[in-house]
Protein backbone atom coordinates (compact mmCIF):
# COMPACT_ATOMS: atom_id res chain seq x y z
CA UNK A 1 0.00 0.00 0.00
CA UNK A 2 1.49 3.63 -0.82
CA UNK A 3 0.51 6.33 0.70
CA UNK A 4 0.14 9.23 -1.25
CA UNK A 5 2.03 12.42 0.44
CA UNK A 6 -0.85 14.97 -0.16
CA UNK A 7 -2.51 16.96 3.24
CA UNK A 8 -6.11 18.56 2.91
CA UNK A 9 -6.21 22.31 3.07
CA UNK A 10 -8.33 21.88 6.45
CA UNK A 11 -5.46 20.11 8.54
CA UNK A 12 -2.91 22.79 7.63
CA UNK A 13 -2.26 25.54 9.93
CA UNK A 14 0.36 28.69 9.70
CA UNK A 15 3.54 27.88 11.13
CA UNK A 16 4.40 29.69 14.69
CA UNK A 17 6.33 33.24 15.26
CA UNK A 18 8.17 31.11 17.32
CA UNK A 19 8.47 27.92 17.27
CA UNK A 20 11.34 27.26 20.04
CA UNK A 21 10.61 29.23 23.35
CA UNK A 22 13.08 31.86 23.78
CA UNK A 23 14.53 31.38 19.97
CA UNK A 24 15.84 35.28 19.40
CA UNK A 25 15.69 36.68 15.56
CA UNK A 26 18.71 38.01 14.72
CA UNK A 27 18.60 42.19 14.86
CA UNK A 28 18.05 43.85 10.96
CA UNK A 29 21.82 45.19 9.94
CA UNK A 30 22.08 49.46 9.97
CA UNK A 31 21.41 51.19 6.84
CA UNK A 32 23.84 53.42 5.10
CA UNK A 33 22.73 56.47 4.39
CA UNK A 34 25.09 59.49 3.21
CA UNK A 35 28.41 56.82 4.38
CA UNK A 36 27.22 56.70 7.87
CA UNK A 37 25.32 53.31 9.57
CA UNK A 38 21.58 54.45 10.66
CA UNK A 39 19.18 52.00 12.79
CA UNK A 40 15.23 53.18 12.32
CA UNK A 41 13.82 54.45 14.99
CA UNK A 42 10.35 52.48 15.87
CA UNK A 43 8.95 54.27 18.87
CA UNK A 44 9.78 57.00 21.73
CA UNK A 45 8.60 55.61 24.23
CA UNK A 46 9.71 58.53 26.89
CA UNK A 47 11.26 62.35 27.56
CA UNK A 48 13.23 63.41 30.33
CA UNK A 49 16.11 66.15 31.17
CA UNK A 50 19.36 64.81 32.17
CA UNK A 51 20.87 67.74 34.39
CA UNK A 52 24.23 65.64 35.06
CA UNK A 53 27.33 66.81 33.60
CA UNK A 54 28.42 69.88 31.84
CA UNK A 55 27.07 71.90 29.30
CA UNK A 56 24.01 72.48 31.01
CA UNK A 57 21.15 70.04 31.01
CA UNK A 58 20.47 67.81 27.73
CA UNK A 59 17.34 66.17 26.47
CA UNK A 60 17.42 61.99 26.40
CA UNK A 61 14.51 60.11 24.78
CA UNK A 62 13.74 56.29 25.64
CA UNK A 63 14.10 54.59 21.96
CA UNK A 64 12.31 51.27 20.62
CA UNK A 65 14.72 50.08 17.76
CA UNK A 66 12.99 48.28 15.18
CA UNK A 67 13.99 44.76 14.94
CA UNK A 68 15.46 44.67 18.72
CA UNK A 69 14.00 43.44 22.00
CA UNK A 70 15.12 46.22 24.70
CA UNK A 71 15.06 49.94 24.54
CA UNK A 72 18.22 52.05 24.95
CA UNK A 73 18.04 56.10 26.26
CA UNK A 74 19.98 58.20 23.58
CA UNK A 75 20.48 62.20 23.33
CA UNK A 76 18.21 63.71 20.95
CA UNK A 77 20.99 64.73 19.47
CA UNK A 78 21.72 61.45 18.17
CA UNK A 79 18.53 60.96 16.43
CA UNK A 80 18.19 63.73 13.81
CA UNK A 81 17.27 61.51 11.26
CA UNK A 82 14.28 60.14 13.33
CA UNK A 83 12.39 63.96 13.38
CA UNK A 84 8.84 62.58 12.26
CA UNK A 85 9.25 59.99 15.03
CA UNK A 86 9.93 62.49 17.81
CA UNK A 87 7.39 65.11 16.35
CA UNK A 88 4.77 61.79 16.54
CA UNK A 89 5.69 61.59 20.48
CA UNK A 90 5.24 65.29 21.39
CA UNK A 91 1.89 65.19 19.69
CA UNK A 92 0.91 62.01 22.03
CA UNK A 93 2.87 63.78 24.51
CA UNK A 94 2.75 67.26 24.66
CA UNK A 95 3.16 67.65 28.40
CA UNK A 96 6.85 65.63 28.24
CA UNK A 97 10.26 67.09 27.84
CA UNK A 98 10.97 68.22 24.81
CA UNK A 99 13.07 70.83 22.69
CA UNK A 100 11.90 74.21 22.41
CA UNK A 101 10.58 77.16 23.90
CA UNK A 102 7.31 75.96 24.60
CA UNK A 103 7.58 75.66 28.09
CA UNK A 104 9.01 71.85 28.50
CA UNK A 105 12.39 73.20 29.38
CA UNK A 106 14.01 72.72 32.74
Amino acid sequence: MRIHPVFNVSLLHPAAENPIPGQRREPPPPVEVDGLEEWQVEDILDSHWERRGRGGPRLKYIVKWTGYDDPTEEPAAYLEHAQEVIANYHRRYPHKPGPGLDGARP
